[in-house]
């Protein structure tokens, strides 16, 4: 059975959240926005800057259940 998906960018991994607050400040998270497009992002922060990743970057979406 499927879980949630990870992602992985920028040398890190993310599990999926709904929300910036589901995250204290200055936590990495990926979301589905607005746009309904995959956001990689840093609350609080850029994630450009923490991560080093940008338009462009290679990005990696995983079923949760076979990441290990």
């Amino acid at each position: 059975s499927l879980k949630a998906p990870v992602v992985s960018a920028g040398g890190e991994h993310f599990s999926m959240k709904k929300t910036y607050g589901d995250v204290v400040p200055g936590q990495n998270l990926v979301l589905i926005n607005s746009l309904d497009m995959l956001e990689i992002a840093c609350s609080e922060r850029g994630a450009t800057e923490v991560l080093g990743i940008g338009r462009g970057s290679p990005v990696k979406v995983m079923d949760g259940g076979k990441f290990s």
